[in-house]
């Protein structure tokens, strides 16, 4: 990972950085937001958070990215 201790607030970051770092991100929701579906037990024991995490709207947010990124 970069050293980020040498930015100042007015540095710019690059759009395609955040837009990577964005996509790893949506990468890793879809991975254990599976992962959960998958393992009802394990999912319950991540309590409250999880729980909306799989909530109706964000699994049919899941599915569509899914399909966007295999169509």
């Amino acid at each position: 990972m970069s050293d980020t201790s040498r930015l100042k607030a007015s540095d710019v970051i690059p759009e395609a950085t955040v837009r990577a770092v964005i996509e790893r991100w949506d990468e890793t929701r879809e991975s254990m937001a599976q992962f959960w579906l998958s393992n009802p037990a394990f999912a319950k024991q991540g309590g409250i958070e999880v729980q909306k995490l799989l909530s109706p709207d964000n699994v049919i947010w899941l599915e569509q990215y899914e399909l966007s990124q295999h169509p």
